[in-house]
């Protein structure tokens, strides 16, 4: 009898375990999709300015930004940033595509080791890791209602 409910309590904790996982997978994934969504759009543009504006004031504006982003978003970004930063583009500030960007961006300062990674995976996973500990709390307290 005490090895058959062991292994009832066992077969429930690893259901518990298996429903947290799945549950995990599809809050990472919908929020992935709603990042994505927001970045495909006119989201972008709005926050690239403000992150390069962020970029500017912090280094008094002397340092050399470069933007990467995806290739089909370059030309749009090229667009609104030079009417943002005329003077700066291409005299501290560059734009260029990379392959490993598949939405939204990624900051950097010219030879140094400061990079934001604002790329769609980078955020989805940020916003993820802040809702996880709450998705534990709520699968924790139902399981506790069984």
């Amino acid at each position: 009898r005490d090895r058959g409910e062991q292994a009832l309590r066992q077969a429930a904790r690893d259901l518990l375990l298996s429903v947290g996982q799945a549950l995990d997978a599809m809050l990472t994934e919908s929020v992935k999709t709603d990042v994505a969504e927001s970045l495909a759009g006119q989201g972008l543009g709005p926050t690239l300015i403000q992150a390069v504006e962020g970029y500017f004031r912090s280094a008094s504006g002397k340092a050399d930004v470069e933007a990467l982003l995806p290739e089909d978003r370059k030309k749009e970004a090229e667009a609104f940033l030079s009417k943002k930063f005329a003077d700066r583009l291409g005299k501290g500030l560059s734009v260029r595509s990379d392959s490993s960007v598949v939405s939204g961006f990624r900051l950097s300062v010219k030879d140094s080791k400061v990079q934001h990674d604002f790329t769609g995976e980078a955020l989805a996973e940020a916003l993820a890791s802040l809702l996880r500990p709450r998705l534990a709390a709520i699968v924790k307290e139902a399981a506790g209602k069984m």
